[in-house]
C-alpha cells in the first residue's frame, strides 16, 4: 500500500505546487486558469471582510497550495497536511456553494484529498483520523459518542449554516 500512498500523495502534491502559480497571475497552463484564479482571489478577498486585498488574497492562497503540496509529497507530514487542508476546503466548499460559485474545482480537490487518504497507511505515531458524517436531534440530547470530541470541520460547517440560514 505503500508505493500507492507515496504516488498518489506526491500528485496530489505537486498538483497544489503546480496550482500556485495561477494564484500569482502566471497564465499556466493556459490563460483560462489565470482568469479563473484572478476571479477567485477576488471573491477570497471579499471574504476577508476587506482584510485582504486580491492580490494579498492570491499570496495567501498561493502560500497555502504550496505548503500544502510540499508536504503531501513529504511522507511524515503528509496526514497533518491532508487533514488542514480538508478543513480548509470543506469551509470553501460551502462558501463557494453559497455564493453559487463553480463547484468543479472543488469536488477535484475533495476527490483528489480522499484519493490521497484512502492510499495513506496508517503511522503508528499518528492518532487514527475518522472521517463520518453523524446526525444529532439537537432536542433530545447529545449523543454518547459526541461528548468529549472537538470536530473542528463540523463545528465551522454548523456554524456556517446557523450564520447563513
Amino acid at each position: 500500500m505503500q508505493p500507492w500512498s507515496d504516488i498518489a500523495s506526491t500528485a496530489f502534491g505537486t498538483l497544489c505546487v503546480v496550482s500556485a502559480l495561477p494564484f500569482v497571475g502566471i497564465a499556466f497552463p493556459n490563460q483560462s486558469w489565470a482568469d479563473y484564479y484572478a476571479d477567485k482571489k477576488k471573491w477570497m478577498a471579499l471574504r476577508t471582510g476587506g482584510r485582504l486585498t486580491a492580490k494579498q488574497a492570491g499570496y495567501a492562497g498561493a502560500l497555502l497550495r504550496l505548503a500544502v503540496g510540499l508536504c503531501c509529497v513529504y511522507r511524515p507530514t503528509r496526514l497533518a497536511a491532508l487533514t488542514a487542508n480538508g478543513i480548509v476546503v470543506c469551509y470553501g466548499t460551502v462558501a463557494a456553494y453559497q455564493n453559487s460559485r463553480p463547484m468543479r474545482p472543488q469536488w477535484t480537490m475533495l476527490s483528489a484529498m480522499g484519493l490521497s487518504f484512502t492510499k495513506s497507511p496508517r503511522d503508528p505515531g499518528c492518532p487514527r483520523i475518522y472521517l463520518h458524517m453523524p446526525t444529532w436531534n439537537i432536542f433530545k440530547g447529545s449523543p454518547t459518542g459526541f461528548l468529549g470530541y472537538f470536530d473542528v470541520v463540523n463545528v465551522l460547517l454548523t456554524t456556517m449554516a446557523i450564520k447563513y440560514n
